[in-house]
């Protein structure tokens, strides 16, 4: 979440004085780069997906990422854009698959963004940063700058 904000110090002033705006930061980075890439499931019955026979208690990889950068529901899905309102995502699962810690996470991100924005005065990336990883996705690393 911090190197797309880092990445356009034109919302900062947005995100610094509503506090929706900051949900709405969440929740796209949510949608844009979910932490985990996959989850491993197992079937309960026979099923038929896409045209494939998947037998009852075979164990099957989700990749909930894919659905979050879906071209058919996002409009330009691979650009981070604070004006999306991704309310259908499914960065933390859905239905009984929904993560327990949804809702504090959600809460620890808003909380951070607001406290790095204010604290750290035009607080920004001094090198641009890359997502990398397999099951855990993020940058390495995050070089950044502040004014005192």
């Amino acid at each position: 979440m911090m190197m797309a904000v880092l990445d356009q110090p034109a919302i900062h002033p947005r995100l610094l004085a509503h506090a929706e705006e900051r949900k709405w930061a969440v929740e796209e980075s949510l949608r844009w780069s979910a932490a985990t890439t996959s989850e491993p499931r197992m079937t309960l019955k026979d099923v038929i997906v896409s045209g494939v026979e998947i037998p009852a208690g075979e164990v099957v990889s989700l990749c909930p990422p894919i659905g979050n950068r879906d071209p058919s529901v996002f409009t330009d899905p691979d650009r981070w854009d604070l004006d999306r309102r991704p309310g259908e995502h499914v960065a933390f699962g859905l239905g009984p698959h929904l993560c327990l810690g949804a809702f504090l996470a959600r809460e620890e991100l808003a909380v951070a963004l607001e406290v790095l924005l204010r604290r750290l005065p035009n607080l920004r990336l001094s090198r641009p940063a890359v997502i990398t990883g397999a099951m855990l996705r993020g940058p390495r690393s995050l070089w950044v700058q502040w004014d005192t």
